[in-house]
């Protein structure tokens, strides 16, 4: 099966986000696709264009293969946002439903006989987090980020030593 840019975006959307368009859209994950098949083409030593297609004169095609180590680098770039807004205190959904995952700073109030030191809370506790710790929440994100990356390194090298020819052929050569 060959892959178009919106048939893979359209998986991506569907499998991993169940088609929550709160958490991303399948126009954002097109237009990340186009833009990075460059990293794709680096990686895997092709040069597919950014529709997904062979130069002429090339015959090979953008395959299962191919497509799963694109969606990976996908959700790897997902999750690193994702990990980085919610330290940030901003809202990884889309949506305007959710509000921001946030926690609090790491203290607010110290006394010390008549003495007290006080400042206000970096992040106000949200409703959307649950009670989880801020950095819990991205913690996750960032064990996600770093299982797609795993991901990646191993199908990147296994696509590498199947699709690459031999360096030697054992023979009597000359005959």
């Amino acid at each position: 099966m060959s892959y178009t840019i919106e048939t893979l975006s359209s998986g991506i959307f569907a499998s991993e986000f169940d088609s929550d368009s709160d958490l991303t859209t399948q126009v954002r994950i097109s237009g990340w696709l186009e833009s990075n098949i460059g990293q794709l083409n680096a990686k895997i030593y092709t040069s597919f264009d950014d529709d997904l297609s062979s130069p002429s004169g090339v015959d090979y095609v953008f395959g299962h293969e191919e497509a799963a180590i694109l969606s990976q680098m996908y959700l790897r770039d997902y999750y690193s946002k994702a990990a980085r807004k919610t330290l940030l205190g901003q809202s990884v959904s889309e949506g305007s439903s959710t509000t921001s995952v946030t926690g609090m700073s790491a203290w607010t109030k110290i006394q010390e006989g008549d003495t007290v030191i006080e400042r206000q809370p970096l992040y106000s506790t949200s409703t959307a987090s649950g009670g989880l710790d801020i950095t819990k929440i991205s913690q996750r994100y960032y064990d996600l980020m770093e299982a797609a990356t795993v991901n990646i390194d191993e199908l990147v090298a296994s696509y590498n030593i199947q699709s690459s020819p031999p360096s030697q052929v054992f023979g009597s050569d000359g005959e």
